[in-house]
């Protein structure tokens, strides 16, 4: 695990804050795009990169345009954007499952190339 080897929190933290600046950059430069594949790599060889990516992008810790705040087990509270909420909700309000592990609907949310699952109502945490 490159980040916990060679790192301490802090080169994570800044390793995602950076990624988090290159996406959101509307014409990144030939050097820019470099950085986010290498950080796309790193994530290939880091679980614990990829992971924290991957929550960060899709329950951000406080977004604009929430509907709500989602308690997690581990993390605490975050924000559920209303483009995530559509695609585990549909309009009735009913998970809409991709698949069913035990007895309870699983949801799913993409963004960019990181997905997280959603069980609601786990009997187990």
């Amino acid at each position: 695990d490159l980040i916990r080897a060679g790192g301490t929190s802090g080169t994570l933290t800044s390793v995602i804050g950076f990624y988090k600046h290159l996406h959101a950059l509307p014409l990144p430069s030939e050097l820019e795009m470099d950085a986010m594949l290498a950080i796309e790599l790193l994530c290939m060889r880091s679980r614990t990169l990829h992971w924290q990516l991957a929550l960060d992008s899709i329950l951000p810790k406080n977004a604009d345009n929430a509907i709500m705040m989602v308690l997690t087990e581990h993390f605490g509270e975050r924000a559920l954007p209303e483009h995530i909420y559509k695609q585990i909700v549909d309009d009735r309000g009913a998970v809409k499952g991709v698949s069913r592990y035990g007895r309870r609907t699983v949801g799913m949310a993409i963004v960019d190339e990181f997905a997280l699952f959603f069980k609601f109502r786990p009997e187990m945490p």
